[in-house]
């Protein structure tokens, strides 16, 4: 098992654009943490957080074509398994993250917003960081497969969703806690059916067009 770890590693630093990836990464992160402070209402800003652990998976998807990695008895996880290893943690902590938050503000007295109002726009905000992370998996996952179909899913089910759950406060009285028992919920579901496209989809080679993006990051 060991080794067959080191040689994983060994196949992701063949990745050419790993440091600037990881660089990459780093700086969104923070970019989406200083987002979350200073703003407490801009959905955008949750955008940064989901973009920080793209970088990993199309690291970790891009090494999956070279020679050494399709010798290995592995190479199926690593488009179907290891990228997940850091993404679904990475999601699941900064969702948590955020939830913590969010409960900070609501506990404090804001002007124009009564308690129940703060609690149903903060627990929209919630429920929608949540589908936005798990649309942005299943968008990579398709993309790095194909493209059309990344491209149909983005219109028909990615825009829609975040629009409607980022609305959700205008129809329902959401409650802050069940928001974020909800939102956690939707965050396990959706790994579980990222893990399962990918398993899918594994028997397609990954996208020239994903390969280009990717190596021109």
């Amino acid at each position: 098992m060991k080794k067959e770890i080191k040689k994983i590693i060994t196949i992701i630093k063949t990745d050419p654009h790993l440091k600037s990836q990881l660089i990459l990464s780093v700086v969104v992160f923070l970019l989406g943490m200083i987002g979350e402070l200073l703003s407490h209402s801009n959905l955008s800003n949750m955008i940064f957080f989901t973009n920080s652990a793209i970088f990993f998976f199309m690291s970790i998807v891009n090494t999956s074509g070279s020679g050494l990695a399709q010798s290995s008895p592995s190479a199926k996880k690593l488009q179907t398994v290891y990228p997940f290893y850091i993404q679904i943690p990475l999601y699941i902590i900064t969702f948590l993250l955020i939830s913590i938050h969010r409960l900070y503000i609501v506990s404090k007295p804001l002007p124009n917003l009564s308690l129940q109002e703060s609690y149903a726009k903060h627990g929209t905000l919630i429920l929608a960081f949540s589908v936005l992370c798990i649309n942005f998996m299943l968008y990579e996952i398709l993309f790095s497969k194909r493209t059309l179909l990344s491209i149909i899913f983005m219109v028909i089910i990615f825009i829609p969703t975040i629009i409607f759950t980022s609305m959700l406060d205008e129809f329902f009285k959401i409650n802050m806690k069940i928001a974020i028992a909800i939102g956690f919920l939707i965050m396990i579901a959706g790994s579980l059916l990222s893990i399962l496209v990918a398993n899918l989809l594994y028997k397609y080679p990954v996208s020239a067009h994903f390969m280009k993006e990717n190596n021109k990051a």
